[in-house]
């Protein structure tokens, strides 16, 4: 038992919750961009913010349940705490920030904000009023025989699901460092200097470029198109300050690449147009050294 609940009917409350929550989500998203995209941390069909958000509010605010006005600012309490501690528990052991409510209004650290805290509030009423009867129907409906076994298999395809995330979100970071070490090397060759030799470039060679971005053909995003679409504010920490948008590091390396094949290019034109001059006075050269030689003759 946990305050009163048992263990079963707080999992299956928050799986109910974690899939309404993603459906929710996704409906959203659906409308506002005009097409699908799985919202899910995870790639089930479960928001597990929303379901733990749900128990912690059932659990902690049934007291207040009968009082709309004390339930609408306690739950907008206690689910903005519970978005802030997931937000900054996700940066300490990813380094990324996974949304970014920077651009809101009266936000902090970019984890939580106003208006999001304003909606759960919202939300928290609508759950205790609709929702909670509507789980507890649901639960009821269900053997509990049966239900244990739903359980026990959600459990475990979750706890495989989180694996797999996890082994993404780590493959992902190891491309990122690779693609921001990149941008950092060819900003160096570009941008921090006045000129850029032929000789320079040619030993930065076009190949070697393409070796450089080969990681992403031996470690293929897998999920990670995934995860960027879902969190598309998503932000990576480079040592303890320093971080940058994943949407804006992917477009500069695009834009570099492609500057970087220009620039050799170019260069390289004007090396053999520059090379034909030379060759071409040199021939001049020679040729009126041989006239003159055949004159004195």
């Amino acid at each position: 038992m946990i305050l009163g609940e048992s263990a079963y009917d707080l999992l299956m409350m928050f799986y109910l919750f974690a899939f309404a929550g993603w459906i929710y989500e996704c409906v959203f998203v659906f409308l506002r961009d005009r097409k699908p995209i799985n919202r899910g941390f995870l790639i089930g069909p479960i928001l597990p913010l929303y379901g733990f958000g749900a128990v912690a509010v059932y659990l902690f605010l049934r007291p207040f349940c009968t009082i709309p006005t004390l339930l609408y600012f306690m739950g907008m309490v206690v689910a903005t705490v519970l978005e802030y501690v997931t937000g900054w528990v996700l940066e300490r052991c990813f380094h990324t920030k996974w949304w970014d409510y920077s651009e809101e209004p009266y936000n902090i650290h970019g984890r939580v904000a106003l208006i999001p805290s304003l909606f759960w509030g919202v939300l928290s009423l609508v759950m205790f009023d609709f929702l909670l009867p509507m789980a507890e129907a649901v639960i009821q409906a269900i053997p509990r025989q049966a239900g244990e076994i739903l359980l026990a298999a959600a459990l475990a395809v979750t706890a495989a699901d989180l694996c797999y995330t996890v082994v993404t979100i780590i493959n992902l970071r190891k491309q990122l460092e690779k693609l921001y070490a990149l941008k950092k090397e060819l900003d160096l060759l570009f941008w921090e200097r006045s000129e850029t030799s032929l000789k320079e470039l040619l030993n930065y060679s076009v190949s070697e470029l393409s070796e450089k971005l080969h990681f992403m053909k031996r470690n293929p995003w897998l999920g990670n198109r995934r995860l960027l679409d879902a969190f598309p504010k998503m932000r990576i920490f480079f040592g303890k300050r320093e971080s940058i948008s994943v949407r804006e590091l992917m477009s500069n390396m695009r834009e570099r690449t492609e500057h970087f094949t220009e620039n050799v290019r170019e260069k390289r034109e004007a090396w053999e147009e520059n090379f034909k001059v030379r060759k071409a006075s040199i021939e001049d050269y020679l040729r009126e050294k041989k006239e003159e030689a055949k004159k004195e003759k």
